[in-house]
């Protein structure tokens, strides 16, 4: 769901916030001031390699999107009325030729199929994915699971619609998905990876929002819902299709419920009407991925970044040095990264030193976070920290979409395991060079203050701005009005 995108311009006073951020030490507290955890999760900036060795895929989605309600919707929405999960629909619209594969291996986001109708950009959509959560998510096998899958989310107050259509372009089969799946569900009230301002923040809200008494979200060509963790036919409702068209044999066999579609004043503009194919009521047994034979480029391509995480340490290393493709790469640093051993360890401290690729690096980093009590690691750190010391943006500049500007995974990753990992969060000298870095680019101020600050993810809603965005008016991504409490980093008004 990525299609439409809003040109915005970027006014910054660079020498002015350069003057007004003065990080001497005439504030003390400021990096004493380090985030406690979430309750939800090990560590306020990253899911710790602990936690995915712990912690299914699915229990991940449901701890992040739990956190999503906690510092957003809690924040943003209001205190009364009926929740948004009470009064909608999560429509997933796939093509029929991708059918046989998701009763294979479930629905799949594109970082496994490397496929999309959308933006195939797998690089520029995992930094939206780690900006939507302020949350370093990996990118090894268990981690992709985690990353979400788009849909649409069907309304049904007429207040909420706007200007909407039906996003069949993403395919000709709807699956409508079960209650449940809502608890591991995020939206926006557009594209997620172009620019929203809805409450002022990229950060999607839940299912469980509340909306403000003072205002109306709507629709922008469509509200897109992000599911996050495995998805698979045991996970679907109903599916439906356009009238006439004859049932596919991979829902018969999967015994899901099957209707014809019809008009509807709904957001997605589509609802069942009569009964195409009336399913029994046995369970769905999925398949064991490892007796799975692929039959095309695509499931092989599953199938092989799902089995690395059967091999050892020798194997994934043997491995990844056979390999040339970048995403495997990827996805085999992500299973080292998991691998607590002296053999591990010495692979990831040679291979940050020689690695371009900002994902990769991000996963040596989350790799090397279990070592916060050696010195050499965290000299790594501060050489890294340190080479990607970025330029202050100049004075005038132009964007497109929300998530162009993001600094660069591996420096946020380093970002939030210095925050509060032990180790890592005693060390001044990494946290000055960390301040320093902040200093001269402002897009790393909102991961700071979240990190650092012990800011939430969102803040209070701006009810006129939000009026002048629900009017046709876009504001600046970020903008040069930047005001400064003596002992903090600046907060932009803008987003």
């Amino acid at each position: 769901m990525n299609q439409f995108f809003f040109l915005i311009f970027i006014l910054i006073s660079a020498k002015s916030f350069a003057l007004d951020v003065d990080c001497k030490d005439s504030s003390p507290s400021l990096l004493e001031k380090i985030a406690a955890p979430n309750p939800e999760f090990k560590h306020r900036g990253y899911i710790s390699p602990d936690e995915l060795n712990q912690l299914s895929s699915r229990q991940i989605a449901e701890l992040l999107v739990k956190r999503m309600h906690r510092e957003c919707d809690e924040i943003r929405g209001g205190k009364t009325g009926k929740a948004l999960e009470e009064d909608s629909d999560i429509m997933m619209f796939v093509p029929s030729s991708a059918l046989d594969g998701i009763a294979k291996f479930g629905f799949q986001n594109q970082h496994s199929t490397r496929t999309s109708n959308g933006t195939n950009d797998r690089g520029f959509r995992y930094a939206a994915e780690n900006t939507f959560n302020q949350m370093i998510l990996g990118y090894g096998p268990k981690s992709k699971e985690v990353l979400p899958k788009y849909a649409a989310l069907d309304l049904k107050r007429a207040d909420n619609i706007g200007q909407t259509i039906t996003p069949n372009h993403y395919g000709d089969v709807i699956f409508v998905m079960k209650k449940d799946v809502k608890k591991r569900t995020s939206w926006t009230p557009a594209d997620s990876l172009g620019y929203h301002g809805f409450r002022q923040s990229k950060v999607p809200n839940t299912l469980k929002f509340k909306e403000h008494k003072d205002l109306n979200f709507k629709c922008n060509i469509y509200c897109e819902a992000q599911i996050w963790g495995p998805l698979d036919y045991s996970d679907v409702e109903y599916v439906m299709i356009a009238p006439g068209v004859n049932v596919p044999e991979s829902l018969k066999t999967a015994q899901i419920p099957v209707y014809f579609h019809k008009e509807s004043n709904s957001s997605v503009k589509l609802q069942k009407g009569e009964i195409a194919y009336e399913a029994n009521k046995k369970k769905i047994i999925l398949t064991d991925p490892s007796l799975i034979n692929p039959s095309n480029p695509i499931e092989k391509k599953i199938l092989d970044a799902k089995m690395v995480s059967k091999l050892s340490t020798s194997e994934l290393l043997k491995k990844y040095e056979n390999t040339f493709d970048i995403d495997d790469k990827r996805n085999i640093l992500g299973q080292i990264s998991l691998a607590k051993n002296e053999e591990s360890k010495k692979f990831l401290l040679q291979a940050i030193r020689h690695v371009s690729d900002p994902i990769s690096r991000s996963e040596i980093l989350l790799g090397l976070s279990f070592y916060g009590h050696d010195k050499e690691v965290r000299g790594i750190f501060r050489d890294f920290i340190e080479s990607q010391n970025l330029p202050t943006p100049q004075s005038s500049g132009m964007a497109t979409g929300m998530m162009f500007n993001s600094p660069p995974v591996d420096l946020l990753t380093a970002f939030a395991i210095v925050a509060d990992t032990d180790g890592f969060k005693e060390d001044q000298e990494l946290r000055d060079v960390i301040r320093e870095n902040v200093k001269n680019n402002i897009f790393l101020t909102n991961w700071y203050e979240h990190l650092f600050l012990a800011a939430p993810l969102c803040k209070k809603i701006d009810v006129e701005a939000e009026k002048k965005f629900n009017s046709g008016y876009y504001p600046p991504f970020m903008g040069a009005d930047f005001k400064i409490a003596p002992t903090e980093i600046p907060i932009s008004k803008g987003l």
